[in-house]
């Protein structure tokens, strides 16, 4: 029976021994859990926290390194985005980087000025020197790297460097306008003197300061003086009746060397064939002629040259025989053209009129000349008409020499061609 009752109480006793044990233990506290507004505006916190951290950091970064703008503007533009996404919460932040950007811009606009100042400084000097290619180029030393395209600078540099460009293509122009010119000049002829004057017009007003622009000047000034004084000639000359020289059979108003097989008549031309194996030689004109002009329609091979020039005649020099001097030419054209030959001053002009180019360089014959020489080799051929004659002056003005030039003097004087 004892057993029995210990057995039943048993589970009795255990549980108050239990339950006696716990009696000093603090009970266990449970938190709350956090609503989802409250971990955003944590979360929110934290950003805003590391934001200041990061704009502390770079404003530091301005102070410490004043030539880093490229890096630190686009730090400073990349936390204002985050710093707007925040609102009012970071207003003062964001004006702490507007005030960062601010300055670093200002140190970016002085870096960039003083880099133009010493570039400009530098072409300004070449331009002095209208070395504008190179003064361009010392330019373009400005902003290799693009490290200055938002500041003020880069517009000045832009308008400098056009300026300059304007100047070297004025350079260029004076070169293409005054060669030309001073080619047409060289042709001496009114025609081409107006058309110098005209051409160098065209040269830009707004470089006339420059010495390109002073030099067109003088060229335009010399250019019509020398058209003024062509232009009296050619008002003189227009003044001076033509006088033809006929083409007769026997050739009386001619010297020929040598007098038989080379030299013809055929109609109203005169034939120039030599066959002769040795220079031939064709004179018209007269010893008293001083300073004349030769107009005369001429047809030779389009391939062939032949030799034109004057007659030089010492006549006031005893003991000097009369000689050629003449020049090679070609016409490169087997239709007949129009020359006219003109002796003044010294100067002997051989113009094409057909085409309104010089046929050669103006000449001095090296003595007194009085007559035209049309000169062939042996191999070449040639044909003249309508020869006319204007003289303005003769050596002898007591002289009563017939109008038509010729001279009628068929002497065996020895005739040397110069080469």
């Amino acid at each position: 029976m004892r057993d029995h009752r210990f057995i039943r109480i048993l589970p009795l006793l255990l549980a108050g021994l239990l339950l006696g044990g716990c009696g000093d233990d603090e009970p266990v506290v449970t938190e709350p859990e956090m609503t989802p507004a409250e971990i955003a505006a944590a979360r929110k916190k934290a950003q805003i926290e590391a934001l200041e951290t990061k704009v502390e950091n770079l404003l530091q970064n301005v102070d410490k390194f004043p030539d880093r703008w490229e890096e630190l503007l686009l730090n400073v533009e990349g936390y204002l985005v985050e710093a707007q996404w925040f609102g009012s919460e970071t207003s003062r932040l964001a004006s702490r980087l507007e005030g960062a950007r601010t300055k670093i811009n200002a140190r970016r606009d002085d870096a960039a000025a003083q880099r133009l100042a010493t570039v400009v400084a530098q072409a300004d000097q070449l331009a002095g020197e209208e070395a504008y290619d190179e003064a361009v180029e010392a330019l373009e030393a400005f902003d290799p790297e693009e490290r200055f395209a938002e500041t003020p600078s880069m517009k000045a540099w832009e308008a400098k460097r056009d300026d300059l460009l304007r100047y070297a293509e004025a350079e260029i122009d004076y070169r293409r306008i005054a060669g030309t010119a001073r080619a047409y000049r060289k042709e001496g002829v009114l025609e081409s003197l107006a058309k110098s004057v005209a051409l160098l017009e065209t040269f830009p007003e707004e470089f006339a300061e420059t010495s390109y622009g002073r030099e067109i000047r003088e060229m335009i000034d010399e250019t019509f003086a020398e058209y003024r004084e062509f232009k009296s000639v050619e008002d003189e000359i227009l003044n001076v009746p033509t006088v033809a020289i006929e083409i007769e059979e026997y050739l009386g108003n001619f010297r020929t060397i040598p007098s038989e097989d080379v030299w013809t008549v055929e109609g109203d031309e005169l034939v120039g064939d030599n066959g002769s194996g040795q220079p031939a030689l064709l004179m018209f004109g007269d010893k008293n002629w001083k300073s004349f002009q030769v107009q005369f329609w001429i047809k030779a091979p389009a391939d062939q040259e032949f030799r034109l020039g004057a007659t030089v005649i010492p006549s006031f020099r005893p003991g000097q025989q009369d000689r050629a001097e003449t020049y090679e030419v070609a016409t490169g054209t087997d239709e007949w053209i129009e020359l006219l030959i003109t002796y003044r001053a010294g100067t002997a002009r051989f113009q094409d009129l057909t085409s309104g180019d010089k046929l050669l360089d103006d000449v001095n014959p090296r003595g007194d000349t009085a007559s035209i020489s049309v000169g062939l080799l042996p191999g070449q051929e040639i044909r003249i008409r309508q020869i006319r004659a204007r003289v303005f002056e003769r050596y002898d003005a007591s002289a009563e020499e017939e109008d038509d030039g010729g001279d009628g003097d068929d002497d065996d004087d020895d005739e040397d061609e110069d080469e």
